[in-house]
């Protein structure tokens, strides 16, 4: 067998196990969720290893259990393993580019189950064929079915900008999970995985028996690598990783740390790392944003164009538990979206006197929040990705030499080089903008600071100063300057040791770029 073997784009626990990969072992959870009920449903990020999840509930319920020696589930199942049939539906292949693509790919799916348990010609839709099939692989075996369906809202993802293979997939989808309901007798267990949430999608209006564990703390740690878990499955990878950069192991696991932890599934707040960057990180011997950049999130950008969210205002957003899960995959809602598919996560909760509870979200770690708002800017301002990022470098090296004068020129022409008919340009998109590139700077950054008197639009910190600056649109510098001092927005930072340095800013509408400015 071979040894630190990373499954890098491995899925199938069946391949990790014989190849020797390393397996971070989840199956005491596993365990838990088998003995626990029958009918669930899982959200989690994309590459945050629901398939390999899925295919390791494959083997253990086909009673493989050679694969599983020495793994915790071994233990704590002693007794001989019933094997049980399993209809395992993956929806993530198709691009579901015709009204068809859906029809088509259940069709493969019962197709090669009936090859196995046989099929009969009175089931002529899918649905039917789904229970006919069900009913014989019951009777063939003995025993209650397994059902495993991976990724079950890709079909209707994929089609959020198609309205007439939406209502396709959603109505089909629909009678074909309704089917599991009418056949609860012969069932033994059902997963359903996905980045989107329940909430009051119609297709599971026919499914109402499932149960919800994505933010439940019992299974908060189902998927991803825990901290503990890095120590006990890593620590040779880590001390090669730390050798390369000529750090110390501790550096390396802080760095591992600000980089691809932080995600929290659940108010246990247990950490958990995103096991995709984490696999490649150590393979590579690189730090990279991984994760970041498998996928180009089209879905989140219409979401937020729509929604014409105050980007400052995402990090450190809050949503009651309620909202988070009654929110449908399809509604464009940002927080929320961004939450289920990975640009948030939990950073704290709060339960009133009446048990509801409230969660303050924000991004996991550097990669995320990094990786987001280099994805932003050129959203916010049409600019070409290269455009942004070559002034977003000048601007960087400006503030590094503490030149506000040349910093706050340079912004002026960032702004003049958006493109004209770029709409809607009220005091927000100067907000987003602004905020966008002081994330992207490399600083201390904070849009809409809150002091006891008010909200600073925007705090920007180096190592050696702190500064200060409030815009007016169509307003005056000496406005914006006097509203700073008129609020004392400095004091929280008289004993930060930084000098500290005030600018007030004017917007132009006509010339659609900064105005005035006065430093003091």
């Amino acid at each position: 067998m071979k040894t630190s073997v990373y499954p890098l784009g491995i899925q199938n626990f069946r391949k990790l196990r014989e190849d020797g990969c390393i397996y971070v072992d989840k199956t005491a959870v596993i365990y838990d969720l088998v003995n626990d009920g029958t009918y669930y449903f899982l959200s989690r990020p994309r590459r945050f290893g629901k398939s390999l999840l899925v295919s390791t509930l494959e083997e253990f319920f086909r009673g493989n259990r050679e694969l599983f020696r020495g793994l915790a589930i071994d233990t704590l199942m002693p007794e001989p393993w019933e094997e049980h049939a399993v209809l395992h539906f993956d929806m993530s292949p198709q691009t579901y580019t015709t009204l068809t693509a859906l029809d088509d790919h259940l069709e493969r799916c019962l197709g090669e189950y009936e090859a196995i348990y046989g099929q009969d010609e009175s089931d002529r839709s899918l649905p039917m064929r789904f229970s006919g099939l069900i009913n014989r692989a019951y009777e063939a075996t003995g025993r209650r079915v397994v059902v495993l369906i991976d990724e079950y809202d890709v079909p209707i993802i994929r089609c959020m900008d198609k309205p007439e293979f939406l209502e396709h997939n959603k109505a089909l989808l629909h009678d074909f999970y309704g089917v599991m309901k009418a056949m609860d007798a012969k069932l033994r267990f059902v997963l359903l995985t996905g980045v989107g949430k329940l909430g009051k999608l119609s297709v599971f209006s026919g499914l109402n028996n499932i149960r919800d564990i994505s933010i439940l703390p019992k299974f908060s740690t189902i998927c991803g690598i825990t901290e503990t878990e890095l120590h006990q499955y890593f620590e040779s990878g880590i001390s090669e990783l730390a050798a390369s950069r000529g750090k110390s192991v501790e550096e390396t696991y802080l760095l591992l740390k600000n980089t691809y932890d932080g995600y929290h599934f659940a108010d246990d707040m247990k950490d958990v790392y995103n096991p995709y960057s984490i696999l490649n990180c150590l393979a590579d011997v690189r730090i990279r944003s991984y994760w970041f950049e498998t996928g180009t999130p089209t879905h989140l950008i219409q979401v937020l164009r729509n929604s014409a969210a105050d980007l400052s205002r995402l990090d450190g957003a809050k949503i009651s538990e309620a909202k988070l899960l009654s929110t449908d995959v399809i509604q464009y809602e940002p927080v929320p979206f961004m939450f289920y598919t990975g640009y948030l996560t939990i950073k704290a909760s709060e339960c009133d006197d009446w048990g509801d509870v409230t969660y303050t979200l924000g991004y996991p770690n550097r990669e995320v929040a990094k990786g987001f708002v280099n994805l932003l800017l050129p959203m916010v301002t049409s600019m070409s990705g290269d455009t942004a990022e070559n002034y977003v470098m000048t601007l960087r090296s400006l503030l590094a030499a503490d030149d506000i004068e040349g910093f706050m020129s340079a912004m002026k022409s960032f702004y003049a080089g958006i493109p004209y008919e770029l709409e809607s340009r009220n005091e927000y998109f100067y907000q987003n903008v602004m905020y966008c590139v002081g994330r992207l700077l490399g600083f201390y950054v904070q849009a809409e600071y809150r002091t006891s008197a008010g909200r600073i639009d925007l705090v920007l910190g180096t190592k050696t100063t702190v500064y200060i600056i409030e815009f007016k649109l169509d307003g005056t510098a000496e406005d914006a300057l006097a509203q700073i001092e008129r609020k004392e927005y400095a004091l929280p930072f008289v004993l930060d040791g930084r000098r500290v340095v005030k600018v007030g800013a004017n917007f132009d509408a006509s010339t659609r770029t900064l105005g005035q400015w006065i430093v003091k």
